[in-house]
């Protein structure tokens, strides 16, 4: 009997100094970061954990990407943006396999030019499972499924004469979808330097003075992004109208970034 597989690729790109994947992979770190060094070579180690029960084959590759007005990743082919770090990037082995209950290891090495360019660059090196059909003929799954792993890491090359941080926050909107509402706030990141922020939201009911905090939302950005980031509402928030206040918390080496709007909230 012929057997059709769906492929279900599951892709970890996670913001914590260990990534885990559905299936149990680790790597560490996600995020790599160089000083651009003209003529300088570089390396840094990328510790990847298999705890599962099946031997598992993974090829190194890159990628480019950015955020789209939402916030979303991107992907584009390797090279194609002019911002890319891909050509400085290399890996060894280009294949690693992992037998179960091991660790291994694999080399990064970023060579530069000469001459300074001044250039944030950026790329994700991707670690992707290459034998998952295998895997599946071999437990004889009846599911039509086939699981395929792909680990994410960020590479980022920081020239040392960039040091500018900011963001901006310049609008919040409300959205309202059948019995789903939604705040979001338009943020720009008009420094130098990526940064890793959170977004706290604050609501007061003008008319009761009751005061909403919703959970800080964290966000990453890039220089010259600008995307939405949006937090839910309680479903138990009233109508009415509400002072709002959204602040953008970079860490304790900057100031905190705040915009306020009164709107309705039905």
């Amino acid at each position: 009997m012929l057997t059709r597989y769906i492929l279900v690729c599951i892709l970890l790109l996670s913001a914590v100094t260990i990534g885990k994947s559905q299936t149990g992979m680790q790597v560490s770190p996600v995020r790599l970061f160089f000083p651009e060094r003209e003529g300088s070579t570089q390396t840094a180690l990328i510790r990847v954990g298999n705890p599962s029960q099946q031997k598992i084959v993974m090829q190194l590759s890159c990628a480019d990407w950015k955020r789209d007005t939402l916030g979303e990743k991107q992907y584009y082919k390797a090279n194609s943006q002019n911002n890319s770090a891909c050509p400085y990037l290399s890996f060894s082995p280009e294949f690693i396999t992992l037998l179960p209950q091991q660790e291994g290891q694999v080399l990064a090495t970023l060579k530069m030019p000469q001459g300074n360019q001044n250039i944030l660059r950026n790329a994700m090196i991707f670690l992707t499972q290459t034998n998952e059909q295998e895997l599946a003929a071999q437990s004889l799954q009846k599911s039509g499924f086939i699981i395929r792993i792909q680990l994410g890491v960020h590479a980022y090359i920081i020239p040392t004469a960039l040091q500018k941080k900011s963001i901006q926050l310049t609008d919040i909107s409300y959205l309202k979808k059948e019995d789903k509402r939604r705040l979001r706030v338009w943020i720009k990141n008009d420094g130098e330097l990526p940064m890793e922020s959170f977004l706290r939201l604050e609501l007061m009911n003008t008319e009761t003075d009751e005061e909403i905090r919703l959970e800080a939302v964290p966000f990453n950005s890039l220089p010259g992004e600008a995307y939405w980031v949006g937090a839910d509402l309680p479903e138990k928030l009233k109508p009415g109208k509400y002072l709002i206040s959204a602040i953008a918390d970079n860490g304790p080496d900057l100031s905190l970034q705040v915009v306020e709007i009164e709107m309705k909230i039905d």
